[in-house]
């Protein structure tokens, strides 16, 4: 998930390989750890100079919450189980990646959903290539 500075969320994406559900929790409680996830993650930003954050979060001992902070205070945000922390790492950091990319774009508002295809495809293959 990207969260705004404005805590909006400007794109979602289930990966199912991430969250395999052994855990019973619900897939329609994931946004609400994410997003109770989001006050950790504002507090955990001015206690540390890095952009990645391991894991915030922890919900149950079994989900982990990652965050990767942009230098516009936007937040790439990853609930998973135990997966390899590298493999987070370089995951949201090649999401950052192709978010810059679309984010000095001129006609590109901060402020709307992501609803470009071939955003979707590149995060949908970067997931599939790491996890």
């Amino acid at each position: 998930m990207i969260v705004s500075r404005d805590d909006f969320p400007l794109f979602e994406m289930k990966i199912d390989s991430l969250v395999k559900n052994q855990n019973k929790v619900k897939p329609e409680q994931y946004e609400f750890i994410i997003n109770g996830a989001l006050d950790t993650i504002d507090q955990l930003q001015w206690q540390t100079k890095a952009m990645y954050l391991k894991p915030a979060e922890k919900f149950n001992d079994c989900l982990s919450v990652a965050c990767l902070l942009t230098p516009a205070n936007t937040r790439l945000v990853l609930l998973h189980e135990a997966a390899s922390e590298d493999r987070i790492k370089t995951f949201l950091n090649e999401v950052y990646d192709l978010y810059a990319r679309l984010a000095m774009n001129p006609f590109f508002s901060h402020s709307e959903k992501i609803n470009i295809t071939q955003f979707n495809q590149r995060v949908a293959q970067h997931a599939a290539r790491l996890f």
